[in-house]
């Protein structure tokens, strides 16, 4: 949490030395709408407030970012890239001057905790990929094993009805008769 202060103190630090006069007057200047609208009895008090902080900031009695709730243009009808980003860093600045000592530490420690949610959560969806890894290598190892075991039982089969076919065109040339000579006795053997 003191890293996140640092680097939002260092921002706000760099935007405010990067930002010229037209800048400043951009981001917490009013727009033609909203001028008109502050004229209303409804906003009349929201735009006094707006003009005492811009007199605050000006006696640099402090940092102040004043946000329009306008159409978010400038008085010179640009936009203001620069005003979600100064919020954040005010908002930032602001939340860390109000956190006390125990609330920083209650923030370190939800983040320490998430952090070890998702290292776990990271382990286990790790764990899952490396078990489904493993069971795809078993699968396709029974697979190819069923393949050579199918391959073999072809080729057993193919050399008994080979042996068959032998044995059927020898029994068929040795027909037994009555009378036989010996050559005719020793092809039948």
């Amino acid at each position: 949490m003191t890293a996140t202060l640092l680097t939002q103190t260092l921002i706000a630090v760099l935007l405010l030395t990067l930002s010229g006069p037209s800048d400043a007057g951009r981001v917490g200047g009013r727009s033609s709408s909203s001028a008109s609208a502050a004229k209303s009895s409804a906003s009349s008090t929201a735009a006094r407030k707006l003009d005492k902080d811009e007199a605050r900031a000006e006696s640099g009695k402090g940092i102040s970012v004043n946000f329009s709730s306008g159409n978010g243009r400038s008085s010179a009808g640009d936009s203001s890239p620069a005003t979600p980003v100064a919020a954040g860093v005010a908002a930032g600045l602001a939340a860390a001057a109000t956190l006390s000592s125990e609330d920083l530490q209650r923030n370190a420690d939800q983040q320490g905790r998430q952090m070890e949610m998702a290292r776990l959560a990271d382990e286990k969806r790790r764990a899952e990929a490396e078990r489904k890894r493993e069971e795809i290598d078993r699968l396709a190892r029974e697979a190819e094993e069923d393949r050579q075991k199918e391959a073999l039982r072809k080729e057993q089969d193919r050399k008994r009805k080979e042996q068959l076919r032998q044995q059927a065109r020898l029994e068929s040339r040795c027909v037994l008769k009555p009378v036989m000579t010996d050559t005719e006795i020793a092809r039948c053997r």
